[in-house]
């Protein structure tokens, strides 16, 4: 089997006017991954000789897997997979981590796109490439210095370029601490010094 039809060209067939061009589109979407070699003929009539090119390229499938949290089992794509970072209060901080791991032949990029602009949400990485038997970390830090609270459509999206995309949702909330002092200052007035160390007295 040639896989011709991992090759496709738009027009096959047409006119060229007269000191004018036409633009050919030769669009290549393999089905399979191997490499391919296509010699493409044009025939143009009255001339004694067609054009002939040659078209080459890779078909390669991209084996990967993402991890959330260092867990053993790799997220199954398609699914949606929640973050939670807890009930924590202002000023405290929570990390999670997705790990993307290549195991194929090629390097390949990612891209993460979070669906509104949280203000207290750290991404380590927003895009970049996992090269070719190695890993990418990414870390995520929620750390927030006022109340707030994930809404119920905030997620994220985690996009292999030509691959699939993973989608995550967030969960969080940060609250004040409920504990609140009497009193605010206090002032305690003229107060002596004593003489350090203290004197030992005795009574007879």
């Amino acid at each position: 089997m040639d896989y011709a039809n991992s090759l496709h060209i738009e027009p096959m067939s047409g006119v060229v006017p007269s000191q004018g061009e036409n633009k050919i589109e030769i669009l290549f979407e393999p089905k399979v991954s191997k490499e391919f070699n296509y010699n493409v003929v044009c025939n143009i009539k009255r001339k004694s000789r067609p054009i002939c090119i040659n078209v080459k390229g890779i078909g390669y499938v991209l084996s990967h897997s993402v991890y959330l949290n260092n867990k053993p089992n790799a997220l199954q794509k398609g699914e949606k997979t929640e973050v939670s970072f807890g009930n924590i209060f202002v000023n405290e901080k929570k990390g999670r981590n997705l790990l993307i791991e290549n195991n194929g032949g090629f390097n390949f990029d990612f891209a993460i796109k979070t669906s509104h602009d949280f203000p207290f949400l750290k991404i380590s990485n927003e895009f970049g490439t996992v090269k070719k038997n190695e890993k990418f970390s990414i870390d995520l830090e929620f750390a927030p210095d006022d109340e707030f609270a994930f809404k119920s459509n905030a997620s994220l999206t985690l996009s292999i370029i030509s691959g699939p995309t993973y989608t995550f949702i967030l969960r969080g909330t940060a609250k004040r601490p409920g504990v609140d002092f009497s009193f605010y200052t206090y002032d305690f007035g003229p107060c002596f010094v004593l003489k350090q160390p203290l004197p030992i007295t005795a009574e007879l």
